[in-house]
């Protein structure tokens, strides 16, 4: 439980709102407000970090990092 109260809140909130969207209205809503709600999750500290480490990695053949969520 630690481990996922440590993680992606704001990924995690930003993904349920989208599948309620699309529940409620269909792919139609959902395809509506996706940018809206995914895209400042894009803008976080925690997602450029993130993304940034992945990349490295991958640039170097390593395997993707852990990578410490601040939820900013």
């Amino acid at each position: 439980m630690e481990k996922l109260a440590m993680g992606p809140t704001r990924a995690y909130a930003a993904h349920k709102v989208l599948l309620c969207a699309w529940a409620n209205g269909g792919v139609a809503a959902a395809d509506e407000i996706m940018f809206d709600i995914a895209m400042p999750v894009f803008d976080t500290r925690d997602a450029t970090g993130g993304i940034a480490s992945a990349v490295d990695a991958m640039k170097a053949g390593r395997p993707r990092p852990s990578f410490p969520f601040e939820g900013q």
